[in-house]
């Protein structure tokens, strides 16, 4: 049923929303600090978290030092013959890019929203 990508992202998109979106208003109610008084409030914090997450996991093309000077993957690579450790490097670097990448354009729609709000008030 989801065989196309666009509505994979779509899906990822509307769940990671509703992600943040919880854990934005549960993070109202413990903390006073993070109350909620506008509706900017609530997406701007909505947009910290996706965009936080983002910037976590997305490595963004550049090379992950600690795979190459791993000393348990060093030695791991030394004892396995015959695998292929740099497919598994890319398959990775891969992975977290996707990531990162869907959590970037997740937070757009918040942002989006948060500047129209902004220049309408």
């Amino acid at each position: 049923m989801l065989n196309s990508p666009i509505k994979k992202l779509v899906r990822d998109i509307f769940i990671v929303n509703l992600l943040a979106a919880v854990f934005v208003v549960v993070l109202s109610q413990l903390l006073p600090s993070f109350r909620i008084t506008h509706p900017s409030d609530f997406l701007f914090y909505m947009v910290i978290v996706i965009w936080g997450i983002a910037g976590l996991t997305w490595i963004g093309g550049v090379e992950n030092k600690n795979w190459d000077v791993d000393e348990a993957a060093y030695k791991t690579r030394r004892m396995v013959s015959g695998h292929d450790f740099e497919t598994d490097k890319q398959t990775s670097q891969k992975s977290s890019f996707r990531l990162g990448m869907t959590m970037f354009i997740a937070g757009l729609p918040g942002t989006i929203t948060l500047i129209i709000l902004s220049t309408l008030s």
